[in-house]
């Protein structure tokens, strides 16, 4: 099977997954685990972030979508802010590969700034790093709130496999 054709098929199941989490479905995370591997794996070891939680990056961000879109500009797998992107010399923020690896950068040089706390890094991936430092810590936004317990659940989940 082709590169390209392993990519139709994952934005195929990323799309089906998708639609599951939005509207409520069960969803078998199990078909997310292999996805992107090669590609996780290896911003993971460049970057020395652990495999697990940059897949539960991925799913609560794009569902394994490399094509997602939010409706503030967010793009691809990680949904990189286009001056996120720019800054970590991303061409392409639909191309999984820059994506994933810049993503990956971003949030280890999240857990630096903030002494390797989880909930702070990820509290500044989703509502930004000033407004970690403003709030003295983890922003009292519920959809912040909300993706911190979200990215969590996920990483129990791909720790276990």
């Amino acid at each position: 099977m082709t590169q390209r054709q392993q990519l139709i098929i994952a934005v195929i199941i990323s799309v089906v997954i998708g639609f599951c989490v939005s509207n409520g479905y069960p969803v078998d995370l199990e078909k997310t685990k292999d996805m992107f591997t090669p590609i996780i794996v290896k911003a993971s070891d460049e970057h020395g972030v652990d495999k697990s939680i940059v897949r539960a990056i991925i799913m609560a961000e794009s569902t394994f979508n490399p094509k997602a879109r939010s409706n503030r500009g967010a793009k691809g797998l990680m949904q990189l802010m286009p001056r996120t992107a720019k800054a970590l010399g991303v061409k392409n923020a639909f191309d999984p590969e820059q994506n994933v690896n810049a993503g990956v950068k971003y949030f280890k040089q999240l857990l630096t700034k903030f002494d390797s706390n989880l909930d702070l890094a990820l509290a500044a991936y989703n509502a930004g790093s000033r407004n970690v430092l403003r709030h003295g810590g983890v922003p009292d936004f519920p959809a912040t709130k909300r993706y911190i317990r979200k990215v969590k659940k996920y990483h129990k989940f791909y720790e276990g496999g």
